[in-house]
């Protein structure tokens, strides 16, 4: 069987400089962000 996987993370990039808070949230690696990808993962 195989395993689905999903990588979350900041691209190899200069970042913009602000609140890590802000930061997680504009990457989609806040709570919110992880959640969303697991959603869209179950619903494949």
């Amino acid at each position: 069987a195989g395993v689905r996987l999903k990588r979350l993370g900041i691209p190899d990039v200069y970042s913009v400089i602000g609140y890590p808070e802000d930061l997680y949230a504009k990457y989609g690696i806040d709570i919110d962000g992880i959640i969303k990808a697991i959603k869209e993962m179950l619903e494949k």
